[in-house]
């Protein structure tokens, strides 16, 4: 698909700001653009497809692993209690995940649905990348 964000960081020669966090035949995982706060990533498909319902049986059999690698990987990077999965597939049309850690003693408008509504106010590009070398590391450690 030539407009998709997502389709186009996948066939790009070059690793996106951050690097590949994870990269499997199937999914990859990386800080997206937009999204630079510290511990979140986009687990995302590698082709495309719409939504959940556009996975294969292949890809839907790799996702749960995945999720559960990649959180236990964000929790041991950044010490959150809690790694919130959300999939909206509005900004984007294609399926992705987007994994967000939620930090202990984190104020109510931190906690939940409301932790999306302050992406802009959390972000930070530099600690970003650097939380997801982190976690890139506890993925390697933990294989």
């Amino acid at each position: 698909m030539a407009s998709c964000e997502i389709c186009e960081r996948e066939s790009a020669d070059e690793e996106p700001p951050g690097g590949w966090v994870l990269r499997t035949d199937l999914w990859s995982a990386c800080v997206a653009p937009g999204f630079e706060v510290p511990g979140w990533l986009f687990l995302e498909l590698r082709r495309h497809a719409e939504g959940p319902m556009g996975m294969n049986d292949a890809e839907a059999a790799e996702l749960g692993g995945l999720i559960r690698d990649v959180s236990v990987a964000i929790q041991s990077a950044t010490g959150a209690e809690r790694v919130y999965l959300m999939a909206f597939g509005e900004l984007y049309p294609h399926f992705h995940v987007l994994l967000a850690p939620r930090m202990p003693f984190a104020p109510d408008d931190e906690k939940g649905p409301a932790l999306f509504g302050k992406r802009a106010e959390l972000a930070d590009p530099a600690a970003a990348y650097e939380t997801a070398t982190r976690v890139c590391q506890a993925l390697t450690a933990a294989s």
